[in-house]
């Protein structure tokens, strides 16, 4: 046995000596230099693969943009982390989650934390750190409270252009980091629309939201469409852009399959807040700054689900001396009325400690008399039942890129130059038998035809429009289709191209199919 192992080791040792002159000769290196090599591989594999958030913070400081991607989809993205930020002319610092910096120092003892949760308007668009929501409130309960309890604290849990799903899925994720003993979220209009991305460079980007209904669809309204199309229509025959031809807001009026799941997904995931919250001791109120349609919606569908949560009105509706120059969000005298209505709310539901006998700061005189009440269940579902009725009877049987006409009821997928993306959904009125689909191959990009898309409506198939190979940029190519059965009700109708190309829209790089001309619904 020792016999064997001894000629073993020789025999290895030999192959050693035999490989190392090899490597040697041949390579001009050496076992050892190899395994250097590895070590040294090895050790910048794993600093590549295992970068620490404090790295990363200090890499994405340096970019331009004011984003950076967060872990989890659902967030979508947060701003910048640790570093010096400017959103419309106002300067802010970051912590590590991405939020605002709450201003001033900590306080000494640990006392009541309240998290003002939501997107731009809970965020403070334009408003300097002191001028924000959760500043102002902080502020104002500190001077009404009773000082025998450690000072209440009020942190921003907001990102501008964050949706439902995003801001409270942020909360949940840093729930143990937050801790707030009360959330306020102050709910907008424009929580249906679709998560963003973010560049490599820190900026916005439209990318599909994979926890949406139909991912690929851009959900929202596209204003710089809007506002380009206006100067294409002046362009061409020197008339102004007809405002009041453009159609009504549709996307959260629930008259399709689109926006009844949106609505339904929000009022589920209310719900499911208030419950989780609940369960760790946490109180959840709705704040809408003002009256708008979609809270109303969803508050009608919260009470069919017999829910009722809780609920501080603020503003009836907002009027140009509410809001920043030449930009609709809050200013900050307005803020400075929430932040005095909220308080006064909160003392008188007990969930702050108020110092008894104290008086509340004055709201400022123009906005006194114009706070909204909660309009209770009977209300809330004739108000609603009126709206869909008014959005009805203000859809157009036509939407044209060409006039502007009903441009306002696309749910989705239209580019700022009125070509087609990934998807297209838009909402007629019904006049007539037969819907008209009018496109044009996009200018300069012949490689992307022949291309078939196909027309649904109301979920069901249609047929296709295809786009022959060999088509001058100024061609147009049209097809009716039979519609369904007659009804009395709008019809949604969906645009799906089987693919798809990048090109250079203004400048940026934007997913496009096809151009878009008209929808039409016609005897």
């Amino acid at each position: 046995m020792g016999k064997r192992l001894f000629l073993s080791l020789v025999a290895t040792a030999i192959v050693f000596l035999l490989v190392e002159g090899v490597l040697s000769l041949g390579w001009r290196t050496s076992w050892l230099e190899l395994l250097r090599r590895k070590s040294v591989l090895d050790s910048g594999l794993e600093a590549a693969l295992v970068q620490q958030d404090q790295d990363r913070f200090l890499a994405a400081a340096r970019v331009p943009g004011v984003y950076r991607v967060h872990e989890d989809p659902r967030v979508g993205f947060v701003l910048k982390s640790e570093t010096e930020l400017e959103i419309h002319h106002a300067t802010f610092r970051t912590n590590d989650l991405g939020l605002r910096v709450r201003p001033g120092p900590e306080p000494v003892e640990e006392g009541m934390r309240i998290a003002v949760l939501g997107d731009s308007v809970a965020f403070g668009w334009g408003l300097e750190a002191n001028e924000v929501l959760a500043a102002q409130l902080e502020s104002v309960l500190q001077q009404v409270q009773d000082p025998t309890v450690p000072p209440i604290r009020c942190w921003t849990v907001a990102v501008p252009g964050w949706s439902y799903r995003n801001s409270t899925s942020f909360l949940f994720d840093h729930l143990d980091r937050l801790d707030p003993d009360l959330v306020l979220f102050m709910t907008c209009g424009n929580d249906l629309d679709n998560t963003f991305g973010v560049y490599e460079t820190g900026h916005r980007r439209v990318q599909p939201d994979p926890f949406a209904r139909d991912p690929l669809l851009e959900y929202g309204v596209n204003y710089a469409y809007m506002l380009q199309l206006g100067k294409r229509i002046k362009q061409r025959s020197g008339e102004k852009f007809r405002k009041n031809a453009i159609g009504p807001l549709i996307l959260d009026a629930g008259l399709s399959e689109e926006s009844r799941w949106r609505l339904e997904d929000m009022t589920r995931t209310l719900i499911d807040v208030q419950r989780r919250l609940t369960a760790q001791g946490i109180e959840f109120l709705l704040v809408p700054f003002e009256q708008h349609s979609l809270h109303n919606l969803i508050r009608e569908r919260l009470l069919a689900a017999n829910v009722e949560l809780p609920i501080i009105p603020l503003l009836e509706s907002t009027v140009p001396e509410d809001t920043l120059e030449n930009d609709p969000h809050p200013n900050a005298e307005t803020v400075r009325a929430y932040a005095l209505w909220i308080a006064q709310s909160l003392t008188e539901r007990g969930l702050v400690p108020a110092n008894t006998g104290t008086e509340f700061p004055a709201v400022p005189e123009r906005l006194r008399s114009r706070r909204s009440q909660v309009r209770n269940p009977e209300e809330i579902r004739q108000w609603c039942d009126e709206y869909r009725a008014s959005v009805e009877e203000q859809l157009m049987t036509e939407i044209s890129d060409e006039t502007g006409r009903g441009i306002m009821q696309f749910y989705g997928g239209i580019n700022v130059d009125g070509s087609m993306g990934r998807r297209l959904r838009a909402l007629l009125a019904r006049n007539g038998n037969r819907l008209r689909v009018e496109l044009a191959p996009y200018p300069g990009r012949p490689d992307l035809y022949p291309m078939s898309i196909e027309v649904e409506v109301n979920g069901g198939v249609l047929g296709k429009v295809v786009i022959p190979p060999g088509l001058a940029d100024d061609a147009r190519v049209v097809e009716t289709f039979p519609l369904p059965d007659r009804t009395d009700e709008p019809i949604e109708v969906g645009l799906t191209p089987e693919t798809w190309g990048v090109s250079q829209v203004r400048g940026k790089s934007t997913v496009v199919s096809c151009q878009f001309v008209s929808l039409a619904t016609k005897e």
